[in-house]
């Protein structure tokens, strides 16, 4: 059975805050890691990181063309949030 519930937007933009912040985070410490000898794949590692946030930005994109398809223009809710 479909769930038409409104979705929690609140819930959505702390999710996706907490997400920003990991990735920015990770990405920062990986790339200080790039002359150490145990850890010679790190421009690989932040590659993968970099490949990882290009897909959830096109994952949230189409979330926002859905959401926007059902709930109408979201416009000012994502402005107000992010």
């Amino acid at each position: 059975m479909a769930d038409h519930a409104m979705p929690d937007f609140n819930a959505i933009a702390a999710d996706i805050q907490i997400i920003a912040r990991a990735q920015a985070s990770i990405a920062l410490q990986l790339g200080r890691m790039h002359n150490s000898p145990a850890l010679g794949r790190a421009s690989q590692i932040v590659q993968a990181i970099e490949a990882y946030s290009t897909t959830l930005e096109k994952r949230f994109d189409e979330l926002y063309r859905r959401c926007a398809a059902k709930y109408g223009n979201l416009s000012l809710f994502f402005v107000f949030y992010f």
